[in-house]
């Protein structure tokens, strides 16, 4: 049986920024719905270009650019596991699929319970395979109002070096790093009937996704920084 860890930073990005501009009250301030999406509005106008635009911007695109292994953080290690572990799992398969970060089947999921019941100790040991990637994110915005856009800019600016990586973001297997940068004027476009205002912010981010391996005799690798998860 394995089990994988997979967080998706964007995905988890999008669930956070969408509370935060809740919870700063961006639609009771500006009148307008700030669209959060992982896909850029403009391939919509290329599928039709008889979309209603309103229902598009303003928008706010999360995309990852580049993502890199950090070997000197890859780990491989025997660790036991018990019944906190097991209600981890579960409580993230109450999420809906696409957000999910374990991935295993509900027969997996059983065994992994039963044979914990049965152990003498109530816990079993699993081999956990670790690597440390950092993924370059874009946050891009588009708008058919200038200063709305540059607010927008400003709130995800703050986002991330406040709220965003000390309270939205606050998981330990993602950190968000210490010098975002953006662009907040220069971008246009009138390629669909209007013109739109853009700009764009970017930060590095680093996040640990895992492997976790039941056998009896698990296969440790001669030089861990070889082990590809």
């Amino acid at each position: 049986m394995i089990i994988n860890f997979n967080p998706v930073v964007e995905e988890l990005l999008q669930q956070q920024l969408k509370q935060y501009f809740k919870d700063i009250k961006f639609q009771e301030i500006f009148h307008k719905s700030l669209n959060i999406n992982l896909t850029h509005p403009f391939a919509y106008f290329l599928d039709n270009e008889a979309l209603n635009k309103k229902t598009l911007f303003p928008s706010l695109t999360i995309i990852s650019e580049a993502d890199q292994y950090l070997p000197q953080w890859t780990t491989a290690v025997p660790i036991a596991v018990d019944k906190e572990f097991l209600n981890m799992i579960k409580e993230d398969r109450e999420k809906d699929a696409d957000f999910r970060h374990f991935f295993l089947t509900d027969d997996d999921l059983n065994q992994l319970e039963l044979s914990i019941e049965q152990s003498k100790n109530k816990r079993i040991e699993l081999f956990k395979y670790s690597i440390q990637k950092s993924e370059k994110i874009n946050f891009e915005i588009w708008c058919n109002d200038e200063l709305l856009k540059n607010r927008i800019y400003d709130f995800v600016d703050n986002f991330l070096f406040g709220a965003g990586r000390f309270q939205y973001l606050n998981f330990p297997f993602i950190d968000i790093g210490d010098e975002p940068q953006g662009n907040r004027s220069g971008a246009y476009n009138n390629d669909f009937g209007e013109l739109l205002f853009g700009c764009n912010l970017s930060c590095m981010v680093s996040y640990t996704k895992s492997q976790y391996v039941f056998a009896k005799d698990p296969i440790i690798p001669k030089d861990i920084s070889e082990v590809v998860v």
